[in-house]
């Protein structure tokens, strides 16, 4: 896996400023789904397996983006759900972790699900002080109305704007010069 630096987009992005070697079976080594975010005194750093089955979490020692370390994986079919809205885990193609001011961690996830056609993002917080199966907890679903050939299986994303609003992103899947980009902003 091969994170660049991509603040000045006039620029070329150069080599990768973070290498991460993964290793293993073919759907359990990919790096299909990324998000990172920082914490008061680290970063953190997700990476979702084939339609994310499998969640390895990495940290970085101190503040620095340099070294992530392999911290632990989260594996769907051995989580704990009693405490979900519901027991659905989608296959999220897209990934986002987003941080409050208080250290609370969350990830929204963006799929589509291929038996009632629809794009949805769910919203888990993360509870990293609980053991594997136990830090994942599903708050809440919504499913979102994707037009004009924008969907969750090609591109999601979020923009933080205020501590009120979050901003999801749903595009084609050919992003040329026509590209189509849908823009939601759940309430």
């Amino acid at each position: 896996m091969l994170i660049f630096d991509i603040k000045k987009l006039d620029k070329t992005i150069g080599d990768p400023k973070i290498i991460i070697q993964r290793e293993g079976e073919k759907k359990l080594a990919t790096a299909g789904a990324v998000a990172m975010t920082k914490l008061e005194n680290e970063y953190l750093l997700v990476v979702g397996s084939w339609d994310s089955d499998t969640l390895d979490f990495y940290k970085t020692e101190g503040n620095s983006l340099h070294k992530f370390k392999y911290w632990l994986t989260w594996d769907k079919d051995k989580s704990n759900r009693d405490n979900w809205t519901d027991q659905k885990w989608g296959n999220y193609q897209n990934l986002n972790l987003v941080s409050d001011i208080n250290n609370n961690v969350f990830l929204i996830g963006y799929y589509f699900d291929e038996e009632d056609k629809s794009d949805y993002m769910d919203l888990f917080s993360l509870h990293l002080n609980n053991r594997p199966s136990d830090i994942i907890k599903k708050e809440s679903s919504k499913k979102m109305s994707c037009k004009d050939g924008a969907s969750f299986n090609f591109c999601g994303g979020c923009f933080v704007k205020d501590k009120n609003t979050i901003i999801s992103y749903a595009c084609s899947s050919d992003c040329t010069e026509y590209a189509v980009i849908n823009e939601f902003n759940p309430k």
